[in-house]
């Protein structure tokens, strides 16, 4: 009978320590008052266990973090307070776990140097050795309790540094700050660990009542995490920073820390993009066991393989990190319901894809990038600038039939962007060959309203395409209609802008394209005066002059122009028909054998690039 009452004894205690693991501080003080009838034993338990759910549901609604609610915790935890001060008084078994939690209320209040010192009544060294050993739920409990305690003995002593005068005391007290916060993450990591290593199922063993996990990441071991790497920072220890990153990265992954993860790893990422250049970088050392000082305490467990990936140089341990960051990120964005953290997901994912475009574009991997961008077109709707980045980069990816209808969609979230019209409008004529679709793109942008330079850009949109839709047009009349359409549209992006040599320029053309030589002359040298070295803009004052028979004027000319630029295939044309006029036909033959034997070296060069691709 004793050995059956002690088995039913310590199932009710494993039973409450798994509610008081999992968050669900109600069911477990509902546990022991059920219990205090069948086992005596467990009776001082509830006076405990009231103390800690006061507290625990007071913090779940007012972040101990904030400052503003430190005089709400003065009156609202008075009750916790008695119940925990009690405990302590009574020294029963919770006695060490009930000054933990009077510690916590104390800094909830703002009592900081009282905290500090109800803390140093405790050995939370040698608690947090004693409970790393065992993978209970007690054992889990506990040591998050303590990982708690340190971050709050590191932040009771950054808040209270006002008190420390000599600048020796001073840098103790920094190193003590950074030593609690880095031991509060380390028992974090661990703890987080050993809860995944716990069966999933939180069906009680009693009741056969669901007792699902109320627990998250609680805001003081987040604050020490992110702490360490910011006080580094302050100080100038830009290597102990990322040295502390990557020691917190290496830790074994777990379903609890994976926000966490993505957080240090897009930080991570933008530290060494701001710190380090590519002589100066230091890869990761494997042998290299941290920051931390400290020995007394458990470390969480790290991965360690001869098969792991260590990159070797910047861009790669970049590009690892953004993909850990947009790998959790993507995910999280897909699955979070609530509208208001949804936006700040897609915020925190709109950072990490910015960067990797960064890393992706320096190197080259468009089609990376795509595939990237693609995967955030799940939770992307209504965001702007994911699409936007989106079209971009399947237009570096050459894939410009898939991204007009994104520009489309732009378009649709930004009406008033005459960019994405512009951008669209080039792709019509540059690369799709729908010139008339190009024309109401560009026809939109006019309609957008945009700066002067924008609406500027615009219209010469407009007459470009309409002078490509005329040299597809068959009929007379219609070819002559668009084009005095487009040397209208030319002429007001001028009239907006005067000083765009492109305005310039694409006007010039056109008067030369209607044969109105003299005209076409004064616009070009208009556009050269706003851009000197401008190659079409030289190039058609060459065949202008020529077409005037100034043929030793665009001899001068377009040898000046291929001084510039040698091996342009066009100019050297031109200067090879001009030759055989002014200078006879050997010499034009001998600029005809130069731009073949050119012609091949490029070529060559093409097909080389394209096999290595």
């Amino acid at each position: 009978a004793v050995m059956a009452s002690k088995a039913k004894y310590s199932r009710l205690e494993s039973e409450i320590d798994k509610c008081r693991a999992e968050c669900n501080w109600k069911k477990s003080l509902e546990l022991a008052k059920q219990s205090t009838v069948k086992s005596a034993e467990l009776a001082g338990i509830v006076m405990f266990l009231q103390g800690e759910m006061a507290l625990e549901e007071h913090i779940e609604s007012y972040d101990p973090i904030i400052e503003e609610n430190i005089f709400t915790a003065r009156s609202a935890l008075s009750e916790a307070n008695e119940c925990l001060s009690t405990v302590v008084e009574t020294n029963s078994k919770f006695k060490e776990q009930a000054l933990l939690l009077l510690a916590k209320i104390q800094f909830c209040q703002g009592f900081y140097q009282v905290a500090v010192a109800t803390l140093d009544k405790v050995d939370l060294a040698a608690i947090a050795m004693k409970e790393s050993e065992g993978n209970s739920m007690r054992n889990i409990r506990l040591l998050y309790m303590v990982a708690e305690s340190y971050a709050i003995k590191g932040r009771c002593l950054d808040k209270s540094k006002g008190v420390v005068r000599t600048k020796f005391k001073q840098n103790e007290r920094d190193e003590e700050i950074v030593t609690c916060y880095e031991i509060a993450g380390d028992l974090a990591f661990l703890c987080l660990q050993q809860r995944d290593k716990r069966p999933t199922s939180t069906t009680t063993l009693t009741t056969g009542v669901d007792s699902s996990s109320n627990f998250v990441v609680t805001s003081l071991v987040e604050m020490a995490i992110s702490q360490v790497p910011v006080l580094y920072l302050k100080k100038g220890e830009i290597t102990k920073c990322i040295n502390r990153y990557r020691e917190m990265l290496r830790a074994v992954e777990s379903r609890f820390f994976q926000d966490i993860r993505k957080t240090l790893a897009l930080e991570l990422a933008q530290l060494l993009l701001r710190s380090c250049s590519v002589s100066s970088y230091k890869p990761i050392d494997l042998n290299d066991r941290g920051t931390s000082k400290d020995t007394k305490t458990p470390k969480p467990c790290v991965y360690s393989s001869e098969k792991l990936f260590i990159p070797k140089n910047l861009d790669e341990e970049v590009l690892l990190l953004l993909l850990i960051a947009e790998a959790v990120g993507t995910r999280e964005a897909v699955l979070e319901r609530n509208e208001e953290i949804h936006k700040l997901t897609v915020t925190n994912i709109t950072a990490i894809y910015d960067l990797l475009a960064l890393i992706l574009v320096k190197r080259g991997q468009f089609g990376r990038l795509t595939e990237s961008f693609d995967k955030a077109m799940r939770f992307s709707f209504q965001e702007f600038h994911i699409w936007y980045q989106f079209a971009n980069a399947l237009i570096s990816s050459c894939k410009f039939s898939q991204a007009l209808p994104v520009l489309a969609e732009c378009h649709q979230l930004s009406p008033n962007n005459v960019c994405v019209c512009l951008q669209a409008a080039q792709l019509c004529y540059e690369h799709l060959q729908i010139y008339q679709q190009g024309v109401e793109w560009a026809e939109i942008a006019i309609n957008c309203k945009g700066t002067l330079t924008q609406s500027a850009r615009a219209h010469m949109a407009l007459g470009i395409g309409l002078c490509l839709v005329a040299k597809e047009s068959k009929l007379l009349l219609e070819r002559q209609d668009l084009n005095q359409r487009a040397l209208k549209a030319f002429k007001i992006a001028h009239e907006l802008d005067p000083q765009d040599y492109l305005a310039a320029f694409h006007l010039a053309l056109q008067f030369a394209n209607l044969r109105r030589i003299n005209e076409a002359i004064v616009y070009t040298k208009l556009s050269l005066k706003h851009r000197s070295d401008f190659i079409h803009s030289l190039h058609l004052l060459t065949l202008l002059l020529s077409a005037r028979k100034q043929h030793e004027d665009a001899m001068a000319l377009v040898l000046a122009a291929l001084d510039e630029y040698p091996d342009n295939l066009s100019l050297l044309m031109t200067k090879a028909k001009l030759q055989k006029i002014v200078l006879g036909p050997e010499e034009a033959l001998a600029t005809f054998q130069k731009m073949l034997k050119l012609w091949k070296d490029l070529h060559e060069m093409d097909a080389t690039d394209d096999g290595s691709d």
